[in-house]
């Protein structure tokens, strides 16, 4: 009766990068797919549940927006190099802060204690 090791064999092992590669490779490609096909990055801001201002990341020049003068929201979001996040915040735990910039469609942003959203579509508005 012939044993069979339990590590894969070269073969085994050549089938397993071949599909790894495989994956890795239409991954890439979807990807680019993905960001062809969305010419617009608006980033919509919502305060208290309406949209106040939508923003094109891709037209937008780099820049900080001050929301308590604007909409009386203690936060100050800013543009950069086609991005958005919140860059301060009143609020205490500062995950909205944390978040980061953002710039791909369905990504968001909320600072819950100010009722403040950062959303991104790409859809151009109308």
């Amino acid at each position: 009766m012939e044993q069979h090791s339990p590590f894969p064999n070269k073969k085994e092992l050549l089938a397993i990068a071949g599909i790894l590669a495989l994956a890795l490779g239409l991954f890439f490609v979807f990807s680019a797919i993905q960001q062809k096909n969305a010419p617009y990055c608006v980033a919509h801001i919502i305060i208290n549940g309406s949209e106040v201002q939508a923003i094109d990341l891709n037209q937008a020049p780099d820049q900080t927006i001050d929301l308590e003068p604007l909409w009386g929201v203690p936060a100050v979001l800013e543009i950069k190099e086609h991005q958005i996040r919140f860059a301060s915040s009143n609020c205490p735990d500062q995950i909205c802060v944390n978040g980061g910039f953002i710039n791909k469609e369905l990504q968001t942003l909320v600072c819950m204690p100010n009722r403040a959203v950062v959303a991104i579509d790409s859809a151009p508005t109308p």
